[in-house]
């Protein structure tokens, strides 16, 4: 047997808003959760929801407030704690996220989802306190174990916080482009050897990693360019870099 639902009820307006918000129509979703909040303005589920579809319509500040007002209403709503510090994420407001995380973990019991959040929150607030050649060694760590995202993230940090222009920033450039090769980034790769090279035009790290990248892009003369470059650096071939030479020669010459 069925269960009608009032319909002016907070329930009947909420699953309306979750149909819609699970439709990705998030304005309408809002609309219902409004009309439940004004049937009960204690309705955390309702709160909270609201806050999820302003996420999605990227209302950043509007989610707060509603995660703020479901919080108010229940101290101890788990999901008010969590869709908060997400609003405060997406603001950018790192620390202040940090904070509900905790306070979250604190009224509500352990949580592994919000440590986990408030793990990798800690993380990433620390990097933005750190120096450009902390950030560096942060970033050569995380490549050392194959967190290429992280890696990346590190030394893109310490470039943007950078404001030398020598040997650090030349190290950062050819780290990232590293990195980048590695996820298989590869015209982001090059962009960054080129930035490196800008700086520093007989930097053999940034010449052959390009070339290298070059040559899985199959831009083989380009690829030959720059071991050319690199020989006219350094005849003495440390890198067997005539081989490569000639490896795209013959490639380039099948080209055309």
């Amino acid at each position: 047997m069925s269960v009608s639902i009032d319909a002016s009820s907070s329930t009947y307006h909420r699953e309306r808003g979750n149909a819609s918000f699970r439709r990705g129509a998030y304005d309408e979703a809002v609309e219902a959760y409004a009309r439940a909040i004004e049937s009960r303005a204690d309705d955390c589920a309702s709160l909270t929801n609201a806050s999820a579809a302003y996420m999605e319509l990227g209302r950043y500040d509007l989610a707060e407030a509603a995660a703020r007002r479901a919080l108010e209403a229940n101290a101890a709503w788990r999901k008010g704690y969590a869709r908060l510090a997400r609003a405060l994420e997406r603001q950018g407001r790192a620390r202040d996220a940090c904070d509900v995380y905790r306070r979250g973990i604190e009224v509500c019991g352990e949580s592994a989802q919000m440590q986990e959040r408030l793990d990798a929150l800690e993380e990433s607030a620390a990097m933005e306190d750190a120096s450009p050649e902390a950030l560096k060694e942060r970033g050569n760590a995380f490549l050392r174990d194959g967190d290429l995202s992280a890696a990346e993230e590190a030394y893109t940090l310490a470039i943007d916080k950078s404001t030398a222009s020598g040997a650090t920033l030349v190290a950062l450039y050819n780290n990232r482009a590293e990195t980048r090769r590695r996820a298989r980034e590869h015209e982001a790769a090059v962009e960054d050897c080129t930035k490196a090279l800008e700086l520093d035009p007989i930097n053999l790290k940034a010449i052959l990693r390009r070339g290298g990248t070059y040559e899985v892009l199959e831009k083989y003369k380009r690829a030959c360019d720059d071991y050319e470059r690199a020989l006219a650096i350094d005849p003495r071939d440390p890198f067997r870099v005539r081989e490569r030479l000639r490896r795209c020669q013959a490639l380039a010459r099948e080209q055309f």
